[in-house]
């Protein structure tokens, strides 16, 4: 045998059995990413089935929202409408509905695409949310009038259906409600950027079934915070409703309508100058993020607190109370804070 043909069939011999191998990994991957994709599909598709809905399922504009009311209704009190921050759902509210349910009737909801109410398909303009809003209480029988409670975005959108409906709203608190959008301060803005491309991978991993997959190697260590704050019988449908590609989906829907001070949302909100003398409480964290979020945010911190102020002039029976023992999630870190404030609020307006 011709030693030299030997040694040239051998590399050759080498590369095929690594091109091989390289390529039955690619079809392995392939075929482990499109399983995932299927089973994802299914695990949303029956997401309802495995947890049902707390409240009820109302139609508006061709797809359904949920709304939970708890309580009994008081004669001439208002009820209490509670709207949760972007990307989260009724379920934060789990800490603060019970207690203040024990007077009056409290109802929280999920905007579309959020919690267990149905993606709409028009635009994440504040207007089109608020207008859902109320057809979603007119639908279900709610009567005005509200005092709304807004956490984060909920309380943006809880001024923007003040301006639209003010006849149905007898007061406002505003919980670490956002009084400027992140582009108006460079940190503030570099601070949401680095969200929104964690926001990108976890989409991906959601896409693919990879999230649920981490969610249980890694148990505690990956479940975010404010669900980790919520009862634990709450873990479990919160992490399903916030792993599928939908509620992503709507995360950036939303944030493509508030991202800056031009999109619709900050010019609805920079509109409202006045809403008269109704009672409106600013409940504010003492530092609305933690120091782990960056090196500048303490920064964004001092900026945001000064801000705050701003949402006072809103009205002219208005008062800032600092959550001295918060961050950002007041109505986690301390629920009776956040009792105590909206039943002030209540015994005003009755």
């Amino acid at each position: 045998m011709n030693t030299k043909d030997t040694h040239n069939k051998s590399p050759r011999k080498w590369l095929k059995m690594g091109l091989f191998m390289l390529l039955g990994i690619i079809v392995l991957i392939v075929v482990l990413l499109v399983l995932g994709y299927i089973i994802q599909v299914q695990t949303s598709k029956n997401f309802a089935t495995n947890f049902p809905a707390p409240g009820q399922l109302v139609n508006v504009d061709g797809h359904k929202m949920h709304i939970y009311c708890t309580g009994v209704v008081q004669p001439d009190a208002p009820t209490i409408i509670l709207d949760a921050g972007n990307g989260r759902s009724s379920l934060d509210w789990s800490l603060v509905q019970p207690e203040l349910s024990k007077t009056t009737r409290v109802c929280s909801f999920d905007r579309s695409g959020y919690g267990w109410s149905e993606p709409a398909t028009t635009p994440r303009t504040g207007k089109n949310i608020v207008d859902e809003e109320k057809q979603m209480l007119e639908v279900a029988g709610i009567t005005g009038p509200y005092i709304l409670v807004g956490h984060s975005g909920g309380g943006m959108y809880a001024r923007i259906f003040a301006k639209y409906y003010p006849q149905d709203v007898a007061g406002l608190v505003l919980v670490d409600s956002a009084a400027v959008s992140a582009d108006t301060f460079k940190p503030l803005e570099d601070l949401e950027n680095a969200q929104w491309q964690q926001y990108y991978v976890m989409k991906t991993l959601a896409t693919f079934n990879i999230l649920p997959i981490l969610g249980k190697i890694g148990g505690d260590k990956v479940i975010p915070d404010f669900v980790q704050k919520l009862p634990e019988e709450y873990h479990e449908p919160y992490l399903a409703s916030i792993a599928r590609p939908a509620y992503f989906n709507v995360m950036k829907a939303e944030g493509d309508e508030l991202s800056t001070k031009d999109d619709e949302v900050w010019q609805e909100l920079n509109s409202i100058t006045n809403l008269g003398n109704i009672p409106i409480v600013v409940l504010s964290a003492q530092a609305t993020f933690a120091e782990t979020a960056g090196p500048t945010a303490k920064e964004v911190d001092e900026y945001l607190a000064k801000t705050q102020k701003d949402l006072l002039k809103l009205s002219t029976n208005s008062k800032q109370v600092i959550a001295e023992k918060s961050n950002h999630d007041i109505h986690l870190d301390q629920p009776e804070l956040v009792i105590q404030v909206v039943q002030d609020v209540m015994s005003q307006v009755e």
